[in-house]
């Protein structure tokens, strides 16, 4: 009889992959949580490190002070374990068949919080929709032909045309950093679980209008076998209801990325103080030191926007806190539908949703963002040109011969270079692997050598 409602038990059990591909259960050491562990493979990882070169809002930026994806990334996952650990002592105190130590929820939410964004490809937001619309342009009519002839599955289509850095994240996750196609990192489950904001394939985007998923075709059956061991609910072929911490993970990134893009954008010059102060100030009316502070002249703006943030993002998490647990047995149910910063009450809600008016009018238009984001846009594009010729020859190729410059571009790759043999959508996978894992420095050197232009040397 399938399950109607997800238990504690299950759902923080610490299984692993180990490098067969079997699911065990480690020993807990003294000391050292199975969750503390997954934040430290995750934080010693090139894939985690590179991400202090890739975009958050603002490309290619000569201030110090702006947001990467790395520090993005780091302030999630502060703002996560402090949810984690508040709602980790609810659940505790109001579940009486909730028996777990309850700092294991705020490490869970952390560790997944520091892995979210790490499929994130270069370039930010525009070098994913870079991708998806080369794929979606350019080369569809190729790839719907490709796969008419049966040598693509309506998946694996799917997956190029719907290209998400939510899916190429746990594909890092679970296959590609540190034992290539033997575990991966090998994350705890409930971390893998946890960072599942769409644990569906992409061919259910159309079914639920929502153009996101977090799994690609090779790791269907990972995500089945983590979702299954966890006692997670079924709501289709490769569709499951999310884990109840998944949501806590989405709050963290929603409470900080708005605030902390005014924040970036106020360095910036693009928005002033009074613009964001209209932003917070609405959750603060009773705060009275809130509103004496901010009022001194003698400190600089950026001290008061610190303060600023560190208030209002502590009112955020109590709000999330609340709502959480209002819709406990929904979300243990997995019927609860949308975000908690969507739920939250009326004035956090209006807080968050005008901090995103005012990222939309002002930071997003904003004449330097959209310059660099064309000029993304298209290296880009040059670099799927170049790989998909060299991925079209080889799929095509009948003996040895292949052009010289997509020989090099295919020894790019090096060891994970594909083979002769491979259907299309396994010959270009290894390109959108290597391109997801470049920072914004390495794709732009790599986009002006293929268009042969002398640049100088740069280190990956």
């Amino acid at each position: 009889m399938a399950l109607k409602r997800m238990e504690w038990d299950l759902l923080l059990e610490p299984y692993r992959f180990n490098k067969e591909g079997d699911v065990f259960k480690p020993t807990v050491e003294p000391g050292r949580s199975p969750f503390s562990k997954d934040q430290d493979k995750i934080v010693f990882s090139s894939s985690f490190r590179r991400m202090s070169k890739k975009t958050q809002v603002h490309p290619m930026v000569n201030n110090d002070h702006i947001h990467t994806r790395l520090t993005h990334s780091v302030e999630v996952g502060s703002v996560g374990r402090s949810l984690g650990n508040i709602v980790g002592a609810k659940i505790v105190e109001a579940d009486a068949q909730a028996s777990f130590p309850s700092h294991y929820v705020g490490e869970i939410v952390q560790a997944a919080c520091l892995a979210h964004d790490i499929g994130n490809p270069p370039f930010g937001h525009a070098g994913e929709s870079a991708i998806q619309d080369w794929v979606s342009g350019k080369h569809s009519q190729l790839l719907s032909k490709v796969a008419n002839d049966g040598k693509l599955t309506t998946h694996q289509l799917m997956d190029l045309k719907a290209f998400d850095g939510n899916a190429m994240g746990f594909r890092i996750l679970t296959q590609l950093e540190y034992d290539s196609f033997k575990g991966g990192m090998r994350l705890s489950f409930p971390t893998l679980a946890a960072m599942l904001k769409y644990p569906w394939k992409s061919t259910h985007t159309e079914e639920i209008k929502k153009n996101k998923f977090s799994c690609l075709y090779p790791e269907v059956d990972i995500m089945n076998q983590i979702c299954l061991k966890l006692g997670m609910l079924k709501r289709g072929d490769d569709r499951w209801a999310r884990h109840p911490l998944a949501y806590l993970v989405e709050a963290a990134d929603d409470i900080c990325y708005n605030f902390l893009d005014l924040e970036d954008a106020r360095e910036m010059r693009i928005v002033t103080l009074k613009e964001i102060r209209n932003v917070c100030d609405p959750l603060h009316t009773d705060d009275s030191k809130y509103l004496t502070y901010l009022d001194k002249e003698n400190i600089s703006d950026r001290r008061k926007i610190a303060y600023m943030r560190g208030k209002t993002i502590q009112v955020l998490i109590n709000c999330v806190v609340e709502t959480f647990m209002e819709n406990y047995e929904a979300i243990m149910s997995g019927c609860f539908e949308g975000s908690l910063v969507d739920a939250s009450c009326k004035k956090c809600k209006e807080a968050v949703d005008n901090a995103d008016t005012l990222c939309k009018n002002k930071v997003f238009k904003h004449h330097r963002k959209i310059e660099l984001e064309i000029g993304a846009y298209n290296a880009i594009g040059q670099m799927m040109d170049a790989f998909f010729l060299a991925a079209k020859e080889l799929h095509e190729c009948s003996g040895e011969f292949r052009s010289f410059k997509s020989e090099r571009v295919l020894d790019l790759l090096g060891v994970k270079q594909p083979k002769k043999g491979q259907n299309l959508y396994e010959i270009l996978l290894p390109f959108i692997d290597y391109l997801s894992g470049m920072t914004d420095n390495f794709a732009t050197h790599i986009s002006q050598q293929i268009q042969g232009q002398a640049v100088p040397d740069v280190t990956r």
